[in-house]
């Protein structure tokens, strides 16, 4: 170890020890301290004690008899906070360890330092120090750095009040929610009543019935026997004639007695639907609690090859089945519907005779792709089942525009055109026109609403305008929320939202998280190569990844985003 510095400098030992003798190590020297004066706040040497007593002879002197009260001792006053050393608190900083830029006491490089190339006494470092312009600029710089601690400090101060005021609102909705679920209980209970009403009342009435006939056979067949007891009492005519009836009229009585024995007595049971038991009880929590404005990273990223033909591809969309699988639609070389796994292994493929522009997943089973081939006029919408492994093509909905891009959400299909947005039913019934926008641009045509992507809840609409880097926020009224004009977001291609609403924009440099109503962008996920040209962009919801779609990529695959 080489110090640079002071060559007079007549340290002589490198043992460490608990206390140092003070004016010893004033001169350099590293002796053990032997006495402890607490008036002076000094640890004395042998030799240095010696001079002490014969100067302040007054003094209490602890010996190392009394070394535990030295340690009750105000030890940190004697030296100043400044230049006390971190590690060992009653020694000053004296010396500086360029190797490990550290400012150290004795101690600390008798311990840590001893194999050091370079340290310097700070006293020889510190010459001229005061009078540098990087010594003069400190206050400002540490202001400046306080003030913007300050800034940081109100920021979070106000976002906890924010997460405060969410709380609230969290609670509230989760209120909300379990009155609309009780709600939905009492309506179940309603009906539940009113179909035991229902079974009830034809055995109420048939009960009715049977003590209606009962109270009526008591009746005729007291005012007989009265009768008989009256009348016949002169007349063996009458008296004939009154058994005869009475007779006649047991046997009638009679038998509907048989029918009541043999008719048991009714109970009504109620036995509830397991199905709603297991349901309810399979459920922990109402719903997802997140936060909303979760900024993401991309954790890993890797490109899959689903078939290697060495032939120029565009696959123009993809989508997540809710059951986790992966679709991609594709119209070069040859325009086909590919069914992929979780593990992205092929499952099979449906070729289809027209051009593929866009792809979503309707439910499980079911699919929908955007043909669009405007030259032989066949605009349509086709449904695919999904089952036992294999596509098939189910209906045929044919339209009075192109098919750009298609979205669905709660049994409506949201279609793109070059100029506009339309809201469908599955049978392919036009509901409305959501959004029109038919400016020319530079080329001499209407590519303003490209692609487009709904949100978690159907409530917002997100629109993308490639030409004019564009996205437009519109409710499912069709009126407008929000537009972001911005030159990053350089020829928009891409748009997916996420299940708990997170909106993702693939453009033809980045791919960028934007907040969840569409108002502005947060950060950029990944930067897109000059050579990949994305036309898709999907989140799977099972990985928490998103996945992109080239357009022209010499091997038939995709690109695939894990996200934190």
């Amino acid at each position: 170890m080489e110090i640079m510095g002071d060559t007079t400098s007549k340290t002589t030992s490198d043992s460490e020890y608990d206390y140092i003798c003070s004016p010893c190590n004033d001169e350099g020297l590293n002796k053990e301290a032997q006495y402890f004066c607490g008036e002076c706040a000094q640890f004395y040497c042998n030799e240095c004690e010696q001079l002490h007593k014969k100067i302040r002879k007054r003094h209490a002197v602890l010996g190392r008899e009394d070394i535990g009260q030295w340690l009750q001792a105000p030890i940190q006053s004697l030296v100043e906070d400044l230049e006390r050393c971190e590690t060992h608190q009653n020694k000053a900083l004296e010396l500086y360890c360029g190797g490990h830029d550290k400012l150290c006491c004795h101690l600390c490089v008798a311990n840590n330092h001893s194999n050091c190339l370079v340290v310097k006494h700070i006293p020889v470092l510190a010459r001229g120090f005061r009078e540098t312009e990087e010594f003069k600029k400190l206050p400002d710089e540490v202001e400046e750095l306080r003030n913007q601690l300050q800034e940081f400090k109100e920021s979070r101060e106000k976002s906890k009040e924010n997460i405060e005021t969410s709380r609230d609102n969290v609670l509230e909705n989760i209120k909300a929610f379990r009155e609309k679920m009780n709600g939905l209980l009492d309506v179940i209970e309603k009906n539940t009543i009113k179909e035991m009403k229902i079974v009830m009342a034809p055995l109420v009435e048939s009960l009715t019935n049977d003590v209606d006939k009962c109270e009526d056979m008591r009746d005729r067949l007291k005012r007989l026997i009265d009768d008989i007891k009256t009348k016949t009492t002169t007349s063996e005519s009458l008296s004939y004639v009154g058994f005869t009836k009475c007779k006649s009229l047991m046997s009638e009585a009679n038998s509907v007695c048989k029918e009541m024995i043999t008719t048991k007595d009714y109970e009504l049971v109620f036995q509830p639907g397991t199905n709603v038991e297991t349901t309810v009880s399979s459920i922990d929590i109402f719903g997802d609690i997140f936060d909303a404005n979760h900024i993401f990273t991309v954790q890993s990223q890797k490109s899959i090859t689903t078939n290697k033909s060495n032939q120029w591809c565009a696959i123009t969309g993809v989508c997540e089945m809710p059951n986790g699988n992966i679709v991609l639609c594709k119209r070069e070389p040859k325009c086909e519907v590919i069914l992929l796994d979780q593990y992205f292994n092929e499952t099979t493929r449906l070729e289809v005779p027209n051009y593929t522009d866009g792809i979503c997943a309707i439910d499980e089973m079911e699919l929908a792709v955007a043909i669009n081939m405007p030259r032989y006029k066949s605009e349509s919408l086709r449904l695919i089942q999904v089952a036992g492994g294999k596509l098939k093509v189910t209906k045929q909905l044919k339209l009075a525009h192109c098919c750009l891009s298609v979205a669905h959400h709660d049994s409506q299909l949201y279609v793109t055109s070059e100029a506009a947005l339309y809201q469908y039913t599955k049978s392919g019934k036009l509901v409305k026109q959501l959004y029109e926008d038919k400016t020319v641009n530079a080329n001499g045509k209407t590519s303003n609403v490209l692609k487009c992507a709904v949100n978690h809840d159907g409530s917002k609409m997100f629109i993308l305008n490639k030409k004019a880097n564009q996205i437009l926020t519109i409710d499912r009224d069709g009126n407008i929320l929000s537009e972001i004009k911005d030159a990053e977001i350089s020829e928009p291609c891409g748009i997916c939202v996420s299940s708990f609403g997170y909106v993702f924009v693939a453009c033809s440099n980045y791919v960028w998280q934007m907040d969840r109503i569409g108002e502005k962008k947060l950060t950029k996920i990944a930067k897109i190569s000059l050579y990949c040209k994305v036309t898709s962009l999907c989140h799977v919801k099972n990985t928490n990844s998103l996945i992109m779609s080239p357009y022209d990529f010499f091997h038939e695959g995709i690109h695939i985003l894990k996200l934190n």
